[in-house]
């Protein structure tokens, strides 16, 4: 065998392994994308569903919804594994073994979005609590007004406007006057 035949199987097979790789980390780096996606869609759905649900029992109610929602929107498997599992697992092969480097920074890289996205989950449940406890009448003048089942806070329920968006001051359940949802209708 001559020697340039030798360097031209050596180069095509360096090629073919190159080629194969590049398509394995793009498959991979895409299904780690995808999933966390769907992750972050699933925990959005369930977030608001629950704030939505959560809004009838007060502003305790709607930070309890959002904290569920995330929970239940986590647990959720993409294709039957977490998303976190999904990553960059790569044999890197005879050739370029210096692409382990760049598969774990790539890795390394995915492990920290993971991390991030549970203090931004952190930061939108103490918004959301923020929130609340504006709803529910409280502020920083007058925290003692706050009042986590009921919308207004305690000068609300004092000025007739009920204990909720659709309880009267009694408690009973209405969708018109003596409720703060019937004060926003104008009919109550």
């Amino acid at each position: 065998m001559a020697y340039g035949a030798g360097r031209s199987r050596l180069f095509a097979e360096r090629g073919r392994e190159q080629a194969a790789e590049r398509a394995e980390y793009e498959k991979q780096l895409k299904a780690a994308e995808e999933a966390r996606a769907v992750q972050s869609k699933r925990k959005s759905g369930w977030s608001m569903f629950g704030k939505v649900i959560g809004s009838f029992f007060g502003p305790a109610g709607i930070v309890a919804g959002d904290i569920l929602g995330k929970t239940i929107g986590d647990l959720g498997t993409v294709g039957g594994k977490q998303a976190e599992d999904y990553g960059i697992d790569m044999d890197v092969g005879k050739f370029d073994v210096s692409k382990r480097h760049d598969y774990a920074a790539a890795q390394d890289m995915l492990n920290r979005a993971d991390k991030s996205e549970f203090w931004q989950d952190v930061t939108d449940v103490a918004t959301t609590a923020a929130t609340a406890f504006t709803l529910g009448g409280g502020s920083l003048k007058k925290p003692g007004g706050f009042d986590p089942w009921t919308y207004g806070g305690k000068e609300a329920v004092e000025a007739g406007a009920g204990k909720g968006l659709f309880k009267t001051a009694a408690g009973d359940w209405s969708f018109g006057e003596g409720t703060l949802w019937g004060k926003w209708l104008g009919t109550g």
